[in-house]
């Protein structure tokens, strides 16, 4: 773990302090062994292997202010008169990518290599944090009036990096991979495109998408940055046991290719000349290090061995304040992660199978006290509903604090919750046990809710369980009471409830089954109105959060990453996580 400087080290043994009184409060509580947060106070300096020589030493660390300022994106920097082509970006990653199969691939690092080698039918702007669907290898598209087929058009000359032409049945053959994959192919979005019923391509530049019924988001989740075109002729000559992966099989249609992959050291790109996009790509080319530890990863950046830290993972506070303060060209770059924190309740299990009771555990907890207790740098999370923050369809932040459950102060809720309880038959609390998984911070979270809980009486009994277990108590619903996080993938309310919230849905560990949920679900994917869907999205939300009450979100985990200020057009953090690897438009403004 990253040494906390003094100030910001004051804080979290602060926030250790009170996690560990809240602990003693509660019988069966977490030994004190699982709460790793804010007590490793030192920095691995271990060397790491890279293509290039050994970094320099880093440079002297200078303590931060008293007071970190909050993680905010600094102003824009004045847009240049012209990009300049020429150069190469250095770039570090925590982990290398196991494999180049983005279809069978779960994690960002792929995404890293994967997107600026291969293209997708269309794509986000990186820098809109507006969600701006941009034409890629499809030059424009149109959906029929019933919404039930999408036709797009393929750009002309496209070729793959072997000089061979992509043509539409090669966007066939990677869209019936990924809605109906062959024997022994992890599509891992699949459930995604389960309202294609086939794709068709009647010419070479053509291609049809026919669905089973209209589905408003499907060309968003075109566009996600994992549904990139991969050669038809390269994977199916790779023996079907063994994901592509080979400096040979990186055969795309990006505007770079892959001149080096090095197994723990990292890999290099060059320019493609014949890139179909027009003067692109500006860079000569890229170098990914692979750079485990996040000391190292820092030093790098700050001896400009590497330009740029990449988006995952974020930023600490006290990494952040030391960037502000002593490196001006250095950009900070905020934005909302596609993480949630939330407390689960297993509403088919007594006495969570009243909703009154549901409520009152929804009233009690003081999501602002969680935030400072367990996680003391406020700056870095966003209090939110359960859907993303960032979505246009989610409700604002500003008007969610008004709501019960999230508004200040908590005079009203308390009462509120105790009320509820009252009539419930439960004045006096009763015992709810929590399944925590052995992982930081995870206890720490549950030690804090089953605090919040307390003041209505009830004890909370915790229990940890190795992470195999763990899940295996979710999916059989063996449980009360689940504290962790939550990754619901592609940020777009139709991932959100459709794997958490429709009946028998796989992460649907809490048991909801509600016919309401379930229509609704269903109407607003077949919504063609954009505004229409929205409003039916809003009340979904308005019944999983305030009826239904299975989830108690508690805050949005968000993301600071940087990069020297020559780095132009590259995006920082304007998507999300998945969003904006591709850096053909990047270029160095020096």
């Amino acid at each position: 773990m990253i040494a906390f400087a003094a100030c910001t080290a004051d804080k979290g043994w602060k926030a250790r302090k009170e996690i560990t009184e809240m602990t003693q409060r509660h019988k069966g509580g977490i030994m004190n062994r699982f709460f790793p947060l804010f007590l490793a106070i030192t920095v691995a300096l271990a060397a790491c292997a890279a293509p290039a020589a050994a970094p320099p030493a880093a440079p002297k660390t200078e303590a931060p202010a008293a007071k970190p300022p909050g993680l905010t994106t600094p102003a824009a920097t004045p847009k240049p008169s012209a990009p300049k082509s020429g150069g190469t970006v250095t770039a570090s990653i925590y982990a290398e990518p196991t494999h180049l199969d983005i279809h069978q691939a779960s994690t960002f690092r792929e995404l890293a290599i994967g997107q600026p080698l291969f293209n997708g039918l269309m794509d986000y702007d990186p820098i809109d944090p507006g969600w701006k669907m941009r034409p890629s290898l499809a030059e424009k598209w149109d959906v029929s009036q019933d919404g039930k087929v999408i036709t797009l058009r393929l750009r002309e000359g496209v070729k793959w990096g072997d000089g061979k032409p992509f043509t539409s049945a090669d966007a066939k053959w990677n869209l019936d991979r990924i809605y109906d994959p062959p024997k022994g192919i992890n599509s891992v979005r699949k459930s995604l495109f389960a309202a294609i019923e086939k794709v068709e391509a009647p010419e070479a530049q053509t291609v049809v998408i026919r669905l089973k019924y209209p589905f408003s988001p499907l060309l968003g989740f075109l566009a996600s940055g994992f549904q990139l075109m991969l050669p038809k002729h390269v994977v199916e000559a790779t023996p079907a046991n063994r994901k592509i992966g080979r400096l040979e099989e990186a055969v795309g249609t990006g505007p770079f290719k892959l001149a080096s992959l090095r197994s723990g050291v990292g890999w290099t790109m060059t320019k493609k000349a014949d890139y179909f996009m027009k003067g692109l790509p500006r860079l000569d080319g890229i170098n990914y290090y692979v750079i485990p530890d996040g000391a190292s990863r820092m030093a790098a950046l700050r001896t400009r061995r590497t330009l740029i830290l990449q988006k995952s993972p974020t930023l600490t506070p006290s990494e952040a304040e030391l960037l502000q303060r002593n490196h001006a060209e250095v950009v900070l770059s905020t934005g909302m992660g596609n993480s949630l924190w939330g407390v689960g309740l297993n509403i088919n299990s007594k006495p969570l199978n009243d909703v009154r009771v549901r409520k009152a555990l929804h009233l009690a907890i003081d999501r602002q006290r969680v935030l400072k207790a367990v996680y003391p740098f406020a700056g870095e999370n966003e209090i939110g509903g359960i859907i993303n923050p960032t979505h246009p369809f989610a409700p604002r932040t500003e008007e969610l604090l008004k709501r019960p459950g999230f508004r200040q102060p908590k005079d009203a809720d308390i009462a509120e919750a105790k009320k509820l309880l009252a009539e419930a038959g439960y004045p006096n609390g009763f015992e709810l046990e929590f399944v925590v998984r052995q992982r930081s911070g995870d206890p720490d979270y549950a030690v804090v809710v089953a605090d919040e809980f307390a003041k209505l009486g009830i004890k909370g009994k915790l229990q940890t369980f190795e992470a195999t277990v763990w899940y295996d108590k979710l999916e059989r619903h063996d449980f009360q009471v689940s504290v962790a996080s939550y990754n619901p993938g592609p940020v777009d309310p139709h991932v959100t409830f459709g794997e958490r919230w429709v009946t028998g849905s796989g992460r649907n560990y809490e048991g909801v089954a509600d016919p309401r949920i379930d229509s609704l679900f269903e109407k607003q994917a077949r919504a063609l109105n954009t505004e229409e869907r929205k409003q039916i999205i809003a009340e979904m939300e308005r019944i999983a959060t305030d009826e239904i009450i299975s989830v108690l979100p508690l805050h949005w985990k968000k993301v600071t990453i940087a990069y020297w200020k020559e780095v132009e057009r590259w995006g920082g953090y304007g998507v999300d996580v998945y969003e904006g690897h591709r850096m053909d438009e990047t270029w160095l403004n020096k």
